[in-house]
């Protein structure tokens, strides 16, 4: 079998840093409503500095990771007969053999959907696939043919 790889799209992309600076600016909107409150008096702005500076930091780094992606973009899923490298999140890169592999499975979250990858030391690792132009059955299909293509060699 050939080498797949599972590139992300730039649109899809683009729409997640529209969607990380619309967060910024929520984050950005509740520090100032607890500004506010100090300034005028009101209330107890405590939550709000801390749940805006909290959301400023936290979609702050979101929104540079997900720019960052989008000038230098990195395939998501590279999948090939000896196993795969899952680059769909900031914490991912490594190459995950097909002999530490149990199952592969689609797995869902609230509203998150992952390729999920159960390996034999216990630990799931999550693929997400919202910046890519394929689906999540298409993946596992890919994914469990490749696994099965290993386990009968």
């Amino acid at each position: 079998m050939n080498k797949t790889i599972i590139k992300q799209n730039f649109l899809k992309q683009l729409k997640l840093v529209g969607l990380g600076i619309l967060m910024v600016g929520a984050s950005i909107f509740v520090l100032f409503l607890g500004l506010e409150d100090i300034m005028t008096g009101r209330g107890s702005p405590l939550l709000d500095i801390i749940f805006g500076a909290f959301g400023i930091l936290f979609f702050g780094l979101c929104l540079a990771f997900i720019i960052f992606r989008l000038i230098r973009p990195k395939n998501i899923l590279v999948i090939d007969e000896k196993g795969f490298v899952n680059n769909s999140t900031m914490f991912s890169g490594r190459f995950v053999p097909w002999t530490n592999v149990n199952n592969i499975y689609i797995k869902s979250v609230l509203s998150e959907r992952f390729v999920t990858v159960n390996t034999k030391s216990g630990k799931d690792i999550d693929i997400t696939l919202n910046a890519a132009d394929i689906t999540y059955e298409e993946v596992l299909n890919i994914m469990q043919e490749y696994l099965n293509t290993y386990h009968t060699k």
